[in-house]
């Protein structure tokens, strides 16, 4: 049997958040490109915005701090550039770069290198950002990078518990991902399809149809869900069969089904997991709800914000457990030969003894 390496409480908190921060970085670039294909692809009419991108990474708040109106330019730099938004591009891939380089030494060295040159990268690039050539371009490198990283770990990294905590990070920033684009996007759409359809006649009714499924498809783009989606079913893209395929689709790789048993499963290798095991098992009981739904989207965003706070509650266990101070988090287990010492000595005590109450019994019956 290997030994497990000694792995501190501080190590594999690094551990955690870069693979959040590498996740977050790729879903951010996708988000950003395929809402910029979107509205290229639909007409006027079809009122959408850059706003919608400030409200999914949630940093909206601080955007209209600095910034009069939510236009291409200012939303691009504040979400590609502006380190002084935690959910920037650039803050994020910083972050993902040094939570790596404190634990570089458990990683496979070609990912620290790829994670340094999407650093430079970005830091020479995203100020042309705000044309959408050039972004494209930015993005596109990013998640080829992202992509590369994931691929270079995936297959060299050992499967032990730093693993666990880097999956762990990883699965858990997808399932926050995919809850945020449902809350806002998906709902969203809902709302005003609900809105249009009570005012329509049969005629608009059938060309918003057209738009509704351009929309929902990119939905399903900016979370790399359009080819499972169509592998899923053959039927026609549909809002209710979009939504329930992002929540409990347990083969797709960034539904909240698959993410939530990804965790579970990591948490199986880890010790002291049981108060992060049931906040997961909690969480996961909120997909069965989907079944019940009327497809509103009130009732959307209302499921959409009670998976967020079950996430939350995977969060806390997982800071409470492992991550509040430096002790050592997991021992190795004594190696071979401190074991076939520990016998030996074991051994030879029992020896003794026995030899000694044989004497002691031999002298009581003389």
């Amino acid at each position: 049997m290997s030994n497990e390496p000694i792995l501190l409480c501080r190590t594999a908190d690094s551990l955690y958040w870069a693979g959040r921060y590498l996740e977050r970085v790729e879903s951010l670039a996708r988000l950003i490109t395929e809402h910029t294909a979107l509205l290229v692809d639909l007409p006027r009419r079809v009122e959408l915005t850059w706003q919608p991108l400030l409200a999914i990474p949630g940093g909206d708040h601080g955007f209209w701090e600095r910034y009069d109106t939510a236009d291409e330019v200012s939303v691009m730099e504040f979400l590609l550039t502006d380190r002084t938004n935690e959910c920037s591009l650039a803050y994020s891939i910083d972050q993902a770069r040094e939570n790596l380089r404190t634990v570089r030494q458990v990683f496979p060295r070609t990912s620290w290198r790829l994670v340094n040159e999407l650093a430079q990268v970005v830091e020479s690039q995203g100020t042309t950002s705000h044309r959408r050539g050039r972004r494209h371009q930015l993005l596109e490198r990013v998640v080829g990078d992202c992509q590369r990283m994931a691929g270079v770990i995936h297959d060299a990294m050992r499967r032990d518990h730093a693993y666990d905590f880097f999956h762990l990070g990883t699965q858990f920033e997808r399932a926050d991902m995919t809850t945020r684009v449902l809350d806002v996007r998906a709902a969203s759409i809902m709302e005003l399809n609900d809105e249009l359809a009570s005012e329509a006649g049969r005629e608009e009714a059938g060309a918003k149809a057209v738009f509704e499924d351009i929309q929902w498809l990119g939905v399903l783009r900016s979370l790399v869900g359009v080819h499972s989606y169509r592998r899923s079913t053959s039927d026609p893209v549909t809002g209710p069969d979009v939504v329930r395929f992002l929540l409990t689709d347990d083969r797709f790789p960034r539904s909240i089904a698959f993410c939530l048993d990804e965790i579970d499963t990591s948490l199986q290798n880890l010790p002291k997991n049981l108060p992060v095991v049931e906040a997961c098992h909690d969480a996961r009981v909120l997909l069965g709800r989907v079944d019940a739904m009327t497809w509103r989207a009130e009732q959307l965003r209302d499921l959409a914000d009670d998976v967020q706070l079950g996430l939350a509650g995977i969060d806390d266990a997982l800071k409470a457990t492992y991550f509040t101070d430096d002790d050592i988090l997991v021992l190795p287990p004594p190696s071979s030969s401190q074991s076939q010492s520990q016998s030996q000595s074991q051994s030879g005590s029992n020896g003794s003894s026995q030899t000694q109450s044989q004497s002691q019994s031999q002298g009581r019956v003389g």
